[in-house]
C-alpha cells in the first residue's frame, strides 16, 4: 500500500539489481510491485481505451486527468502507480457522457457526499473504478479552482486524450 500510496514503483525498479542479496525481502517485495504496476497499467489502460472509443463514436471530447497523463512524464510510464482512471469531459457533454458509460453497462457507485458535491461520478466498469468529472478543481478560492477548471477545459478542446504539459 505505501508503494502504491507514493508511486514510488517506477523510482525502485531500477534498483532492484543493486540490493544487497542479504535483503531478499525487500528486493522481491520491490520486483512483485514493479510487475503488479505493470499488469495494473496494462488492464487499465485497456478500460481506458474502451470507453475513449466509445466516447469518441458519440462525439464526446474527452482528457484523462492523473492516471496515464501523469504516466507520460516517467522513465516507464507503465511503472507509474494508478488505482482508477479519471476523466473529464465538458460540462455540456456530462449527460451524454454518463449515458455513455451506462451503454457501456457500467455500474454507477458514486457516494452520496460526491452526489451532493456535484464534482463527479464514479462508476465501476468490469474491475476498474472510473471517475467521471463535470469540474476538477476543489481549491478554497473559487477564482483559482474556476481558471484550472478553465485551462483543462480548453485542453479537452485541443482534441487529446492527454493533457498538455503546462496542464
Amino acid at each position: 500500500a505505501f508503494f502504491r500510496e507514493h508511486a514510488i514503483a517506477a523510482l525502485t525498479s531500477g534498483i532492484t539489481n543493486f540490493i544487497p542479496d542479504n535483503c531478499v525481502d525487500v528486493k522481491k517485495l520491490w520486483k512483485e510491485f514493479a510487475i503488479f504496476n505493470v499488469f495494473n497499467y496494462c488492464r487499465l489502460l485497456e478500460r481506458q481505451e474502451r470507453i475513449l472509443c466509445s466516447f469518441a463514436s458519440q462525439n464526446i471530447m474527452v482528457v484523462v486527468i492523473k492516471g496515464t497523463s501523469a504516466a507520460q512524464y516517467y522513465p516507464q510510464p507503465q511503472l507509474r502507480a494508478m488505482g482508477d482512471i479519471d476523466l473529464l469531459v465538458r460540462p455540456e457533454d456530462f449527460d451524454r457522457a454518463v449515458q455513455c458509460l451506462m451503454d457501456l453497462k457500467c455500474v454507477e457507485i458514486t457516494s452520496a457526499v460526491d452526489a451532493e458535491m456535484g464534482r463527479h461520478r464514479t462508476f465501476r466498469y468490469q474491475d476498474v473504478t472510473v471517475e467521471l468529472h463535470r469540474f476538477f478543481s476543489i481549491f478554497v478560492e473559487e477564482e483559482y479552482a474556476d481558471a484550472l477548471d478553465g485551462l483543462l477545459i480548453r485542453a479537452i478542446s485541443k482534441g487529446k486524450n492527454v493533457l498538455p504539459d503546462a496542464e
